[in-house]
């Protein structure tokens, strides 16, 4: 995944991050599916920040960098937050399957916490297993782009 912090802050974004690093296409087994779920969800989102130059910026980058997000954007899609299965293929673990719930803050009603928990009895295993993973993968140059 590599170190957050070795990231420009605006973007530790996952939005941009699916659509920008290489090693996050190959770590979701149907990336087509989830980038379109992210993407639907981001744009049911953006509905409360309309003008918002922080919201818009991302989008029209994207559009540039991106043909997959560009198109994926044409069509329109909207979902809103559920409970759902989502399934990676982490390069030292294996197969996991990943169980995600979206919490909203009360505090902070536009800020949303998604929890990733096992969603089996072998992604519980595999998770508790003691080890030494290697030092994360560096990020892309377009993921890091400033």
């Amino acid at each position: 995944m590599g170190d957050w912090r070795a990231l420009p802050q605006h973007r530790r974004n996952v939005l941009w991050l699916l659509f920008t690093e290489p090693s996050w296409r190959r770590m979701l087994v149907d990336w087509d599916a989830e980038a379109a779920h992210s993407l639907a969800l981001f744009r049911g989102a953006s509905a409360e920040h309309v003008g918002e130059p922080a919201w818009s910026d991302l989008v029209r980058e994207l559009t540039e960098v991106s043909p997959d997000f560009a198109a994926m954007w044409n069509d329109h899609a909207v979902a809103s937050p559920t409970t759902r299965v989502k399934l990676f293929l982490h390069s030292e673990i294996g197969p996991l399957r990943l169980e995600t719930r979206s919490l909203w803050l009360r505090e902070h009603p536009d800020a949303r916490m998604v929890v990733y928990t096992a969603a089996d009895a072998a992604t519980e295993e595999a998770l508790s297993r003691p080890r030494d993973l290697p030092a994360s993968a560096e990020w892309s140059e377009l993921a890091r782009r400033d």
